[in-house]
């Protein structure tokens, strides 16, 4: 969103720049949400984000893309935060 942002004007509403930073979330996200042995809910999460985030991409109305990428983009973060949740450290000694 920062990096959004920080873009030019006719950056920020090229299709091609929004393709462009969904990419290296999915490349990150991904592997990090499905890695080991992750459950059934975990991959539909992270499918429905990832087909949320794309589906932006293709819509018409850009109320519509936002809704999609914003809808897509918590699912990520609510993914994220599962994880971290469910990420346990060994015991201190």
């Amino acid at each position: 969103m920062v990096m959004h942002a920080a873009l030019p004007e006719a950056l920020r509403h090229n299709e091609w720049v929004h393709a462009a930073l969904i990419l290296p979330v999915m490349l990150v996200s991904g592997p990090v949400l499905l890695r080991g042995t992750p459950e059934p809910g975990r991959i539909a999460l992270v499918a429905a984000a990832f087909a949320l985030l794309l589906s932006g991409l293709f819509v018409e109305g850009e109320v519509f893309e936002q809704e999609m990428t914003v809808a897509g983009a918590t699912l990520l973060l609510f993914g994220h935060w599962m994880a971290m949740r469910d990420h346990r450290h060994p015991a201190s000694e």
